[in-house]
């Protein structure tokens, strides 16, 4: 089985979390807002964390953010990535956070606080993976 045949099995959508994937197709990240107390969320869950609203709205988030924390993932690692990748916690300027894989840098280049921006990996179906990078 190869990484793309286990992406394809790993995306699963559902009425709560389709537009996510669909707004990754078109290179967007996507946060709900909810309509009950205007609290931004992510990731997409059925109820407001806050209010418990079951109404919400989508909106875009920002392409940039504030790296928040980062770690290295060694073993056993992913069967999509594999081992030895990072992975991080990114504070965007809405103030959602978003947990993400951060690519092109070193865990010792991996500051916090550092900028940071999103781009997007193709997986499967269409779906990107949104991703983050340490902006120049």
């Amino acid at each position: 089985m190869t990484a793309r045949d286990i992406a394809d099995l790993a995306i699963g959508t559902d009425d709560d979390s389709r537009f996510f994937w669909e707004g990754t197709a078109r290179g967007e990240l996507l946060a709900q807002r909810c309509r009950g107390c205007g609290a931004l969320r992510h990731p997409p869950s059925p109820a407001c964390p806050h209010c418990r609203s079951l109404e919400w709205d989508v909106e875009p988030t920002p392409q940039t953010g504030l790296l928040h924390s980062v770690a290295a993932v060694r073993s056993p690692g992913s069967p999509i990535r594999g081992e030895d990748y990072l992975i991080c916690l990114v504070d965007l300027a809405d103030g959602v956070r978003v947990a993400a894989n951060l690519h092109g840098c070193t865990l010792a280049e991996a500051r916090i606080g550092a900028s940071v921006e999103l781009f997007f990996e193709p997986v499967a179906h269409g779906y990107q993976l949104p991703q983050f990078r340490l902006t120049p």
